[in-house]
C-alpha cells in the first residue's frame, strides 16, 4: 500500500512538471549548439557561474575526464564498453580498434566536436551527440537489468509493457543540452533548482518553468525525486523477497513459468526508473507509469505464488 501511495503521489506532484513553457524553434544549424537555445542567465558580480570557468577546467571537473579510469575499475566491462568511455577506441575503424589494455584517452572533445573547424561543431544533432552513448545499447527485455537508459527514458519508450510516453520536454523539441549545458557549460552537471538555490546560481529549469519561483519549484522536484527513489527502493525489497520465493518454489517442484514472467517485467521495470539516474525528473509521468506496472506484475507474480 506504501509503495501504491507513493506511485500515486507522484501522478500528482509530477503534473506540475508536465510541459515546457518555452518551446525552441529557432535551431538555424541544427548541429551547433545556438545562443537561442543556450540562455545565458543575469546574476550579481557575488555568483559564480560555470561559464566564467575555464572550458578546461570545467571538462576536467567532469564524469568525461575519468570514464576511462571508471570503466577499468568495473570487472564485468566488455570490450565494446570502451566505445563510450575512451576517445581512442571510439574514433577508431570498426575494423581497426586498438587493444584495450593500452588504451590511455577518456572521452575528449574530439568524440562530440569535429577539431579541425574553427567553430568546433558538433560531429551530429545535440541529442545524437549524447544519446549516441546514453542510452541502453539495445532492445529492453523483460528479465534483464537495464544501463544508462536516458534516451529511453527522456523519449519514453522502451520499459516493457508500458505505453510509450514521450518526455514533454522531447516534445517540446529540447534536448540535453538545456538542462545540463546551461552557459554552455562542458560540467554537464544538471543543478537541481534546490542545488541551485545552494550554490546561490541560477537555474537552469526556471527557463521553462516560469509560473513558480525557485523556491516552489525546487519544492516539487525534490518532492518527485523523493518520492521516485523512495518507491524503487521499497520495490528493489519486493522483488528482492518474491525472487526467493520464485526459487523456494521451483525447489519444491513447483511451475513457476508465470510468476517468473511477471516477476521478469517487474524487475526491468524498476531497473529502467532507476538506470535513468534522473529520479523521475528526465520523464515523470513515464517513470510514474512504470513503477505502477511494477507493482501489479509483483502483485500478480504473488498472486500465481498463492501468496
Amino acid at each position: 500500500m506504501r509503495v501504491k501511495f507513493l506511485i500515486l503521489a507522484l501522478v500528482v506532484a509530477g503534473l506540475t512538471l508536465t510541459g515546457c513553457g518555452k518551446q525552441v524553434t529557432d535551431w538555424m544549424d541544427p548541429f551547433k549548439v545556438v545562443p537561442g537555445k543556450v540562455t545565458e542567465f543575469k546574476h550579481t558580480p557575488q555568483e559564480q557561474l560555470d561559464v566564467y570557468v575555464p572550458l578546461r577546467d570545467q571538462y576536467l571537473n567532469s564524469k568525461h575526464a575519468t570514464a576511462l579510469e571508471t570503466l577499468n575499475n568495473y570487472k564485468d566491462r566488455k570490450d565494446s564498453c570502451y566505445n563510450c568511455h575512451s576517445a581512442e577506441y571510439r574514433l577508431a575503424p570498426q575494423d581497426a580498434k586498438p587493444n584495450v589494455k593500452q588504451l590511455s584517452t577518456s572521452i575528449t572533445c574530439d568524440v562530440c566536436h569535429e577539431m579541425t573547424v574553427s567553430d568546433f561543431r558538433l560531429r551530429t544533432t545535440p541529442l545524437e551527440t549524447c544519446t549516441q552513448c546514453h542510452n541502453n545499447g539495445g532492445g529492453i527485455k523483460a528479465g534483464q537489468a537495464v544501463h544508462h537508459n536516458q534516451k529511453e527514458m527522456f523519449s519514453g519508450t522502451g520499459a516493457p509493457e508500458v505505453p510509450d510516453k514521450p518526455s514533454t520536454k522531447y516534445n517540446a523539441g529540447l534536448t540535453c543540452v538545456e538542462c545540463h549545458m546551461p552557459n554552455q557549460s562542458h560540467t554537464f552537471v544538471a543543478l537541481t533548482p534546490a542545488e541551485s538555490l545552494l550554490k546561490k546560481v541560477g537555474s537552469a529549469c526556471m527557463m521553462c518553468h516560469t509560473k513558480l519561483s525557485t523556491q516552489e519549484f525546487a519544492a516539487k522536484v525534490t518532492e518527485v525525486q523523493n518520492q521516485t527513489e523512495t518507491a524503487v527502493n521499497s520495490l528493489k525489497k519486493e522483488l528482492d523477497s518474491l525472487q526467493k520465493s520464485i526459487e523456494t518454489a521451483k525447489k519444491a517442484g513447483r511451475n513457476m513459468d508465470e510468476a517468473q514472467k511477471y516477476y521478469d517485467v517487474a524487475f526491468t521495470d524498476v531497473s529502467f526508473v532507476d538506470a535513468d539516474a534522473s529520479k523521475g525528473i528526465h520523464n515523470t509521468e513515464y517513470a510514474r507509469d512504470i513503477l505502477a506496472v511494477a507493482q501489479n506484475k509483483i502483485s500478480a507474480a504473488k498472486q500465481a505464488l498463492g501468496k
